[in-house]
């Protein structure tokens, strides 16, 4: 890459090479110059190193690159990047923006949240669940919340079990949803403090056949081998949460996703 496209520079070169090498890029950013963007306009995302696809009930920018200012977007009473429910009409069930690029199944996903309040997360290998509401899922989820008591955890959002495996903790889920601890990788209270309160924060999930990794900003937080046959999914819908409660405000940024080999 260089300085001629330097927003096409900031783009990962492995990432480049692997979607197709570097024209298309420049060929955006050069046709861009010549385009008059305005805050009101829907936008394809050049800003960060993933596809912000995200499904939303009255699609505009929720997420502008090429420097255009976002504009608030709506996800049912929820509004703002991920969205800031409205008080006067809160969100009834915990929803979710989904991500239409496809389903996700062995994959690596860094993504950066600020949250100033409740609970969020991020969902993967999920279903719909459209008889409890029109966007919510049910499956894995890289738990968050304000106060960080379930930070990093591997959750089940929706699902018979909860709590797979929880800040601190090696966990192997047994048929019948039945789960046992088989190790360790610090005390929850010391994994706590490598986690920054109302400011950004980058989870970094790493999903292989039945073994889940969450990290946050480079610290390893909790493991899950998912072993129970019964209840495990393979493949599933990607999405960020909008949690049910008083109002508040989750912001994501800067969304890499890589597929990996089985």
């Amino acid at each position: 890459m260089y300085e001629r496209f330097p927003r096409s520079s900031k783009y990962h070169p492995d990432w480049v090479i692997a979607s197709g090498g570097a024209n298309a890029l420049w060929l955006t950013e050069w046709l861009a110059e010549a385009l008059d963007l305005r805050p009101d306009m829907n936008v394809l995302d050049l800003g960060c190193g993933a596809r912000d696809v995200l499904d939303l009930p009255s699609p505009r920018v929720w997420r502008a690159g090429l420097g255009v200012r976002p504009v608030v977007q709506c996800l049912g009473t929820a509004c703002g990047a991920c969205g800031t429910p409205v008080s006067a009409n809160p969100v009834a069930e915990n929803s979710f923006l989904i991500w239409r690029g496809g389903t996700v199944r062995d994959f690596e996903l860094k993504i950066e949240f600020r949250i100033n309040g409740t609970n969020s997360g991020v969902q993967y290998r999920s279903k719909e669940m459209p008889e409890v509401g029109k966007w919510v899922l049910s499956g894995y989820q890289a738990d968050m919340d304000f106060a960080n008591q379930f930070t990093g955890n591997v959750h089940n959002e929706r699902g018979p079990r909860f709590f797979l495996s929880q800040r601190g903790n090696i966990v192997r889920g047994v048929d019948g949803g039945g789960r046992k601890q088989v190790g360790t990788i610090d005390t929850s209270d010391a994994l706590e403090a490598d986690i920054k309160v109302n400011d950004w924060n980058q989870y970094h999930i790493v999903v292989r056949g039945w073994t889940f990794m969450h990290f946050i900003n480079g610290h390893l937080m909790a493991v899950f081998i998912d072993e129970d046959t019964t209840n495990r999914m393979a493949e599933g819908l990607l999405g960020l949460q909008m949690h049910v409660g008083d109002p508040f405000k989750v912001e994501y940024r800067d969304v890499w996703l890589r597929r990996l080999l089985n």
